[in-house]
């Protein structure tokens, strides 16, 4: 059990590692368009290594704290991974382009929602006031992304729709480790906290009874 525990306190390290160095490698490489191709490898790579590690934890835990679940993200993984290896274009200049026509998708399912929700309910006028102003403000950034997104990747370099989001995405990435690291060691610290209570209380209960043999 402990060993378990052990292995996926140490995988959920490696993987907020790898997703750092996705992180910086992003950001370094945002604006040069040369360089596009290398985070689709790095990507690539670091996809397949995170699959293979996944694969390999479930083969040689055999516990039941591993579900099939992980079995076939290892697998969806290790198959995306080989994927973007073979077309490593599509991880900025396809990828980005979905994020920027995602957001106006977004902001006008939430726009429309918005409008459903004012004339079925009565909610708070300051609360839908926020949710149309919300909704137009990522409209608006879906739009200027596509307008600004860089259709002749051959005429990308400098600042466009892809390094913007290539930069905001790497320091997301960078937040995200840190954030994951810090979760683990804080939950590590309640886990052994816990456990050294419980541990105190065995004792203790054992120590009773000792006494209570003694006596008699």
């Amino acid at each position: 059990m402990k060993k378990t525990s052990l292995l996926n306190t140490i995988w959920i390290c490696i993987e907020a590692l790898l997703l750092a160095t996705l992180g910086v490698l992003t950001i370094v490489y945002a604006k040069n368009t040369k360089a596009w191709n290398v985070i689709g490898y790095i990507t690539g790579v670091l996809i397949l290594i995170d699959g293979l590690l996944r694969l390999s934890l479930f083969v040689l835990t055999r516990s039941l704290n591993v579900s099939k679940l992980d079995l076939y993200r290892g697998i969806s993984e290790v198959t995306f991974g080989v994927f973007v290896l073979i077309r490593p274009e599509i991880v900025v200049s396809y990828f980005t382009l979905l994020i920027a026509i995602g957001l106006v998708v977004v902001g006008v399912v939430f726009f429309i929602e918005t409008i459903v929700a004012n004339v079925r309910t009565s909610e708070n006028k300051w609360a839908l006031v926020a949710s149309y102003l919300l909704s137009a403000i990522v409209i608006g950034l879906g739009i200027v992304a596509l307008i600004y997104y860089p259709y002749d990747l051959s005429r990308a370099d400098g600042t466009n729709t892809i390094s913007i989001l290539l930069i905001s995405i790497g320091i997301l990435f960078i937040i995200i480790a840190i954030g994951v690291v810090i979760n683990v060691f804080l939950r590590k610290k309640k886990e052994t906290k816990e456990s050294q209570i419980i541990d105190e209380k065995i004792a203790e209960e054992r120590s009773k009874k000792r006494e209570a043999k003694q006596k008699k």
